[in-house]
């Protein structure tokens, strides 16, 4: 596909003449594109982020994992989880975030152990993802050093 060039359904811009539908569903240059301004240098730092404070009165964290499944074909079940931990004392964001990282990983770790007992999942996905789970935990543990 050409850069320029939009599959139809075309949408038509502050135009009131008759229009030929002969063409719809072909290619059709875009006109009159307007593409946002953004500054380069516009941007938070992530330690400035996972620093900061949300004014947090509770020290309660609570994470819910979801995922849909597909059963058979045209049908899906959705596997939701939820856990909640309460702390002492309160949390900085890369606590608060590593804390709801490892919940969540176990919630989802557990989700898709029960996939591959129903038999919806293959044990090789399960490793996989179990991969996956453990280089993102990896990732915030080494930021959060």
């Amino acid at each position: 596909m050409d850069s320029g060039q939009i599959l139809a359904p075309p949408v038509l811009q502050n135009s009131s003449a008759n229009v030929n539908t002969q063409n719809i569903g072909t290619n059709v240059p875009v006109q009159n594109a307007v593409q946002p301004q953004v500054q380069q240098d516009a941007s938070i730092p992530m330690d400035t982020i996972l620093d900061a404070s949300l004014g947090e009165v509770s020290n309660k964290l609570t994470v819910t994992f979801k995922k849909t499944v597909l059963i058979r074909d045209y049908e899906t079940e959705v596997i939701e989880a939820t856990n909640s931990v309460e702390f002492d004392h309160a949390l900085i964001g890369i606590e608060r975030m590593f804390v709801c990282a490892i919940i969540e990983i176990q919630m989802e770790y557990t989700v898709y152990v029960n996939l591959v007992s129903k038999g919806l999942i293959t044990n090789s996905q399960l490793k996989e993802r179990k991969k996956v789970l453990e280089q993102s935990l990896y990732s915030i543990k080494v930021k959060a050093d």
